[in-house]
């Protein structure tokens, strides 16, 4: 253990290193809002990781999308 890793002081107040790691992860976040186009695909960048999408009545979740990945919904 390193004192200066740790996210929390002895007082429970968030340390430097703790106050990145909040920044950091609102950054790593991906919100999007987006239309289909005329073949009813949507292409966008976003960060590996877990993802939900919505599509009307669907959704579905997808665990450890790799970079470029191709996700399918249907109605």
């Amino acid at each position: 253990w390193r004192r200066e890793s740790a996210f929390f002081a002895d007082d429970w107040k968030l340390t430097p290193m703790g106050k990145e790691w909040i920044r950091k992860t609102k950054e790593w976040r991906t919100d999007l809002n987006e239309k289909t186009d005329e073949n009813g695909q949507v292409k966008v960048r976003a960060f590996l990781g877990n993802y939900t999408v919505k599509s009307g009545n669907s959704r579905k979740t997808f665990r450890h999308l790799k970079s470029g990945s191709a996700i399918t919904l249907r109605r």
